[in-house]
């Protein structure tokens, strides 16, 4: 199934990258309860073109990705057991020139890939990655699921403090559906997260790729999807919206 589920990406192209980048946006409001949202340019050459969502209204908060990379923030939800939890959203796009030989102005854009980051922290403090969604159009022959999430490594080896400890504890005792079983001990985490920090195999987790979408149920299903403008707005708006929510659900907030 491996192979056969292996396919070229077929991108979608479009004459304005502006055109697409408001009409995300206007889906985008809505779900952040934000009004003054909008795209800004944060690349521009003859590779590519990357735009970062931004609110200038409410003043511009950065936050530092595991590579080093600061990204435009914005709150996702109010303040949730003493901290708060931010959204990047980005989108790229690949300009496309009739001529190669007259780079001036693209003739076209085609779409590359979105992008949506998640951190946690207070506005004034550093805010640490947790978690991002991406789909991307990828002319490899790799077998990465699109969409897909990526769990960040900080996130992965970070010491969990007795707060979140108990928070954890508690949230596993008062839900009917405790994923990760009932025998869990709070006492445990300690060891788990110094056996997990010298666990070389570790060292390259951000690359895993968890499926978002797959038809793994279905004989033949696929977990590789070829992505449009209604798909990217519909994914977008979906989305966030489901990441929101459980993020109030793994917080004990209905």
């Amino acid at each position: 199934m491996g192979r056969k589920s292996r396919q070229q990406a077929v991108p979608f192209c479009v004459p304005d990258a502006k055109t697409v980048l408001q009409l995300c946006t206007n889906r985008i409001k809505p779900v952040l309860n934000v009004k003054e949202l909008e795209f800004i340019e944060l690349q521009k050459d003859s590779k590519r073109y990357i735009y970062e969502l931004t609110n200038n209204k409410s003043g511009i908060v950065f936050a530092t990705d595991d590579r080093g990379n600061k990204h435009r923030v914005i709150r996702l939800l109010p303040e949730i057991l003493n901290y708060i939890y931010w959204i990047n959203i980005s989108l790229t796009f690949l300009p496309v020139f009739n001529n190669p030989k007259l780079k001036v102005k693209p003739d076209s854009f085609q779409f590359s890939g979105v992008s949506i980051r998640v951190f946690k922290g207070f506005i004034t403090d550093d805010k640490e990655p947790l978690f991002r969604a991406e789909w991307d159009v990828l002319k490899d022959d790799n077998n990465h699921a699109q969409p897909h999430w990526h769990i960040d490594k900080s996130f992965l080896i970070r010491n969990f403090n007795t707060s979140e400890k108990l928070s954890f504890e508690s949230l596993l005792k008062s839900n009917e559906v405790q994923d990760f079983g009932a025998s869990i001990e709070p006492n445990n985490f300690a060891d788990d997260n110094a056996d997990l920090k010298e666990q070389r195999d570790w060292d390259n987790s951000t690359k895993f790729h968890f499926a978002m979408a797959s038809q793994w149920h279905e004989k033949g299903g696929k977990h590789r999807f070829d992505i449009d403008k209604d798909s990217l707005f519909c994914w977008l708006e979906g989305c966030i919206q489901y990441i929101k929510e459980q993020l109030q659900y793994v917080s004990g907030v209905r």
